[in-house]
Formats: C-alpha cells, sequence, structure tokens
C-alpha cells in the first residue's frame, strides 16, 4: 500500500501521480487465497463495458466510503463493486460468502479474495507482517 494499511484512491494512478488517502482502518489478521488464473487489469480495462461500469460502481462506491470509512463498509461496500461490475466470479462469491461475507471480500482485480480473520487452507498474514500456510 502505498500509505500503508489502508488507503482510499481518490485519483487514479501510483505516487507521485494519484492522490491516496489513508483510512483510519484496524485489522490485525488477513487471509488471502487465490481461486482463478490471474486477471491482468489491461486485459481487464481493454473492454469498454466493464471499464464503464468500474467507473461508474468506483464512484458510487467511492463517495459512499466517503462518508463511513469503517472496516465493514469496506468489505461491503467492495463485495457490492464486485457483483455489480461482473468481477466476482461464482468461486470468489462461494469463499466469501463461506466466510461469512461481513469481513471477506475480492482482491481488486484478479481471482483472489481476502477475510479479516484466519480461514483455513489460506495464506494468513498479521497487517504487514510475514506471510504463511493455515491448514488448522
Amino acid at each position: 500500500q502505498a500509505v500503508g494499511g489502508f488507503e482510499m484512491r481518490v485519483v487514479e494512478g501510483g505516487p507521485p501521480h494519484g492522490w491516496v488517502v489513508p483510512l483510519d482502518i484496524r485489522a490485525d489478521i488477513v487471509s488471502l487465497v487465490v481461486l482463478g488464473p490471474p486477471l491482468r487489469t489491461p486485459d481487464a480495462l481493454s473492454d469498454g463495458r466493464l471499464r464503464t461500469a468500474i467507473s461508474h460502481e468506483g464512484e458510487r462506491a467511492l463517495a459512499r466510503l466517503s462518508a463511513s470509512p469503517s472496516l465493514d463498509d469496506f468489505c461491503r461496500l467492495g463485495r457490492e463493486f464486485a457483483l455489480r461490475t461482473g468481477l466476482m466470479t461464482p468461486a470468489i462469491e462461494s469463499f466469501v460468502i463461506g466466510c461469512g461475507a461481513d469481513r471477506a471480500g475480492m482482491c481488486m482485480l484478479g481471482h483472489s479474495a481476502f477475510a479479516f480473520a484466519p480461514v483455513e487452507g489460506t495464506i494468513q498474514t498479521g497487517i504487514g507482517g510475514a506471510a504463511g500456510i493455515v491448514d488448522t
């Protein structure tokens, strides 16, 4: 992350071109899972319909997260964005639902997901810490 921890990218582009706002959101554990082949951002953004949906839904989610920057809203709005744009695959949706959905979502852009809790069979890390496979 450009600013460390959670961020909201207000203007696209990496530093120094974009505009990133740090969010005061805390999470101790994040579990990550890869559920399919890589999804290349240039490939996704070359689809005009998808690019339009991403812009529209991204603006909507950004406005709502700005009004209420919490971990629960971050996860909920991210799930809504992924579903409304059509980016969320059935495998990711199944994982998110299986995690209880409240604190889980899809990594953008890709065929991977996260949960802010230990999840069996995932890569688990403390935010900013070392990763390891959880297999309990």
